[in-house]
């Protein structure tokens, strides 16, 4: 039978429509025809009603009335003009029935309901096995909750799952994070690399369980390159080495090869939240090319043979809060094995910290080659080796790096020799020396680097061998070093920039401090600008062109060639090779050179080489006729103090008051014009 409901609109009174005329119609398309429709006294009655209805004085029908199809009302007979109502539909009244949580419906304003088959979001509790389940009937199962899709009788969990009888509730589908056990992944220890295998296979974003599972190094577990936008989520990172039990281990039972392969070029790839036990074997915790992708949470223990990642076609995407534990053979490592051409593009890392063993590391706990524009903050190394950096590199940041060393590994080595190294900056860098070894390896070892920049360091070395450089210099380009503060409580004599082997040019020290013991800067450097420090400086062969401003530790210019500027200079100054021009408080006092032997075609040079000087002293007796050409530069004025008796001879390019036969203790002062001949300002026959 046709469902029949109530006309509502006219049940309640309304002066307005006082004894007025109401004919309903049927409607077709959302038009009232010219057909009446029929009218019935309940929602089961066979009699119908007379159509049109007059309303009593009340303006309300006299009796209930009752329509099994849509209808308009026509009222006439009123105050106001005649008009048509809106359209009347036959509607049911919905409701969930708390006790069985059956949806039902009721077309006779509520006075009866009938139930629909389904039920609505019906808790039944924690699932159980040969249980009679409806559609819509909701369960949880391992702290997830679940929505039955089709009715049945449950068997197995898993299979049921795996059978779309089951669906988890609450998450669009593109982003469910399906449990391992619907792959048979179980945390009991044993190998899990066949099952693991289908998970990644299948495409589906993976949560794993809390325990260990058990891997086989050589199976080759990818990400493959089909798979875009997949997720390896585990229940958390441990302490691997006492409750493996409290998150999720990858344990490596057999094989060397990685334990999990993210395919080269492959995107959108999430890996976090569990770790990987090498269980001091070989293989590479995770081999990545990944590309827009997200690594975070994990940890990585007993590491052997090889590193523990290995970044090769990385690209735009981010690492963090990774940390490296136990025994460890070496960290993280970027190069081109994958053949793309680069190790890492464009990608970040925060939060590294290595915490191996420094007693079995053999490599570094970063090795970078063929990269590029690469930032790592907050990465802290805590023993072991640090950072390596060659073959390729362009564009590194490392904000706020730690260490803490123990003097027998480097904190940072930069060698550019072979593919270069271009752009390297380190920003508030803080390296602590303790323990009991007193190795003596730099902290920095840089190498054909063009452009390092250290902004902010802080060295504190409690036990470093005697002559230890804190940064070791050989053939950089454009260096700077600003904001120092190094604390020497060794007892030992150190270096902070110690220059060896190729001359370092346009190198920038600034702002250093040395708070307690004894730190000198020895340096190999053309073009060097050394300002606001107490640290005191002296030259290897080859230095030259040199300004030393506002320093108050000691200066020895010996070896420093083409001169040495000292402005404000506070701290003693050796020049034994009279070659520092001094501006200060006094004025310029001028570079004086060593003493010249008279002869015929005098050079006037410092150090053989160099028309720098403004006054020399002149020995012995043999007749000055010229002034080398080499050395006569024109607006250059200088002073000659004679110790012997010689004749100063008027000619050539000397244009003289006549000769000057000199005795000890004379002067004379000539300034070279525009031409190359000295003219005479004045003599002192003393």
């Amino acid at each position: 039978m046709p469902v029949r409901t109530p006309i509502r609109d006219f049940e309640l009174a309304n002066p307005l429509y006082k004894n007025a005329v109401v004919a309903f119609f049927t409607v077709a398309s959302g038009v009232k025809t010219s057909t009446l429709a029929n009218l019935y006294s309940g929602p089961s009655a066979v009699a119908q009603l007379p159509n049109p209805q007059k309303l009593n004085s009340q303006g309300q029908f006299k009796q209930a009335v009752y329509i099994q199809d849509q209808v308009i009302g026509s009222v006439t007979g009123i105050s106001v003009p005649g008009h048509d109502t809106a359209i009347h539909s036959p509607s049911p009244i919905f409701r969930v029935e708390q006790s069985t949580g059956e949806f039902q419906y009721s077309y006779d304003g509520g006075l009866t309901y009938s139930d629909s088959g389904d039920s609505i979001f019906f808790n039944r509790g924690n699932w159980a096995t040969g249980s009679a389940y409806r559609r819509n009937d909701m369960v949880a199962v391992s702290g997830t909750t679940y929505i039955c899709l089709v009715a049945h009788m449950s068997g197995v969990f898993a299979t049921d799952l795996a059978a779309d009888k089951w669906q988890p509730f609450g998450i669009q589908e593109d982003n469910l994070l399906i449990p391992a056990f619907r792959f048979g992944i179980v945390a009991d220890g044993t190998d899990q690399t066949t099952e693991l295998i289908a998970a990644l296979a299948s495409g589906e974003n993976i949560v794993l369980p809390r325990g260990i599972i058990g891997i086989d190094g050589d199976a080759a577990i990818t990400f493959p390159y089909a798979q875009q936008g997949q997720k390896l989520i585990g229940a958390g990172t441990t302490d691997v080495a006492n409750y493996p039990a409290r998150g999720t281990v990858l344990k490596r039972l057999t094989g060397t090869g990685p334990m999990l392969t993210v395919a080269t070029y492959t995107e959108g790839i999430e890996i976090a939240g569990f770790c990987f036990d090498q269980n001091g074997l070989g293989g590479e915790a995770i081999k990545t090319g990944m590309h827009s992708s997200y690594l975070h949470d994990l940890v990585v223990h007993n590491q052997a043979v090889t590193y523990g990642v290995l970044g090769t076609g990385m690209n735009l995407s981010t690492a963090e809060r990774i940390r490296f534990t136990g025994t460890c053979y070496g960290g993280w490592k970027f190069d081109d094995t994958a053949g793309v051409g680069y190790g890492a593009l464009n990608s970040e890392f925060n939060k590294i910290v290595m915490g191996q063993a420094t007693a079995a590391l053999s490599a570094y706990g970063l090795s970078i080659e063929k990269s590029t524009t690469l930032t790592f903050n907050d990465y802290l190394i805590q023993g072991g080796k640090g950072v390596s950096l060659s073959n390729g590199i362009e564009c590194i940041t490392f904000n706020q790096m730690r260490a803490e060393l123990d003097g027998q590994f480097e904190l940072l080595v930069a060698d550019g020799t072979v593919g270069g190294i271009v752009r390297l900056s380190l920003n508030d860098a803080r390296v602590t020396q303790t323990g009991t070894s007193a190795g003596a390896k730099a902290f920095l070892d840089l190498k054909t680097v063009r452009g390092f920049k250290m902004n902010g360091f802080r060295a504190a070395d409690e036990v470093s061998a005697a002559g230890r450089p804190y940064v070791k210099m050989d053939g950089l380009t454009g260096a700077s070093f600003r904001d120092i503060t190094l604390t020497n409580s060794s007892g030992n004599a150190h270096k902070f920039l110690s220059c060896s082997g190729t001359r370092s040019d346009q190198t920038v020290m600034e702002n250093a401090d040395v708070t307690s013991g004894t730190v000198t800067c020895d340096m190999k450097t053309s073009g060097l600008d050394y300002r606001n420090t107490n640290i005191p400086i002296t030259f290897n062969a080859a230095s030259q062109l040199t300004m030393v401003r506002q320093s108050s530790g000691t200066v020895d210019t010996t070896n420093n060639s083409n001169g040495i500027i000292l402005e404000g200079q506070i701290g003693p100054v050796t020049d034994a090779s009279f070659s520092a021009s001094r501006v200060g408080f006094a004025g310029v006092v001028s570079a004086m050179p060593t003493k010249i032997a008279s002869t015929a075609a005098l050079p006037l040079t410092h150090l053989s080489t160099d028309p720098t000087g403004n006054e020399y002293t002149i020995t012995g007796v043999a007749a000055i006729t010229s002034i080398t050409a080499a050395t006569s530069i024109p607006g250059r004025f200088v002073t000659l103090h004679f110790e012997d008796i010689l004749t100063f001879t008027d000619g050539n390019n000397l244009i003289l008051a006549g000769n000057f036969v000199t005795s000890a203790g004379d002067t004379i002062t000539l300034s070279c014009n525009e031409a190359g001949k000295w003219e005479e300002k004045s003599r002192s026959a003393n």
